[in-house]
């Protein structure tokens, strides 16, 4: 087997699907989907707005536009275009741009109001009004109904055809983070919620392979992570390798 490492800053399934389409020779293209770390990202095009990472390029992302699923590239070729044009305050370009494709470009957290902003408390009440449309934003990622969502699956599907079309597998696998994986055996709602992404997602001409049924067979303390808290340790990635080898090469 021949690895052959692509990751790079700010990935996401969409740009995924634009490296799959370079000129690489595969047999079979394993795609791997973290509900927490992807959906956010399908919907998001600064970095610095989505998550606060000192990364200011925009990125590409897929949009649904009517009846039409189309690649979305950044209003700047390069990163000192996007400087020049936005050395001294945002520009009309860069701003245009993140309002219509940045899901999370509040104006209340980004845009200022005449005169009412001379005022602490109005204000504080645009800051706490951007806070909760952030968190509704955030918590409804898993709906069905969600853009996040809509956009996930149109791109799995375009990628399913890319692969076949060449004449090679295509595997989807869902996998859980360690935090998931608690909820899932602690909470109702959110098994509920993961169920219901979980089929949505399988729902298309590719085998999708959902892990969360066994990370539920595990014991949660012998998931091991790293010092972050965050990635699984190497005792439960060769675990997790084993699980999906298994299953996708049924």
């Amino acid at each position: 087997m021949e690895i052959v490492n692509f990751g790079v800053e700010d990935f996401s399934l969409g740009q995924a699907y634009l490296g799959l389409q370079d000129k690489l020779e595969y047999d079979h293209v394993i795609l791997v989907f973290v509900a927490v770390a992807d959906l956010w990202r399908e919907i998001n095009v600064s970095r610095k707005i989505g998550q606060d990472w000192d990364f200011y390029i925009t990125n590409p992302r897929f949009a649904i536009e009517g009846d039409t699923f189309k690649l979305i590239p950044g209003p700047y070729s390069n990163l000192q275009e996007l400087v020049d044009d936005n050395r001294e305050t945002i520009s009309p370009t860069l701003r245009n741009h993140l309002r219509k494709y940045d899901a999370f470009y509040f104006k209340p957290r980004y845009e200022s109001t005449p005169v009412l902003d001379l005022s602490v408390m109005y204000k504080f009440f645009k800051r706490h009004w951007a806070k909760k449309e952030r968190t509704e934003l955030l918590s409804g990622l898993m709906s069905p109904g969600s853009e996040a969502m809509q956009i996930t699956r149109l791109t799995v599907e375009a990628m399913t055809r890319e692969v076949m079309t060449r004449g090679s597998r295509f595997s989807y696998v869902i996998l859980p983070t360690l935090q998931e994986v608690r909820k899932f055996r602690c909470q109702q709602g959110f098994r509920n919620r993961w169920d219901q992404m979980s089929s949505y997602l399988g729902a298309g001409d590719f085998k999708c392979h959902d892990l969360m049924g066994y990370f539920q067979k595990i014991l949660y303390k012998r998931l091991d992570v790293t010092c972050d808290k965050w990635h699984f340790g190497p005792r439960t990635n060769q675990r997790s390798a084993i699980a999906l080898l298994e299953k996708v090469l049924q």
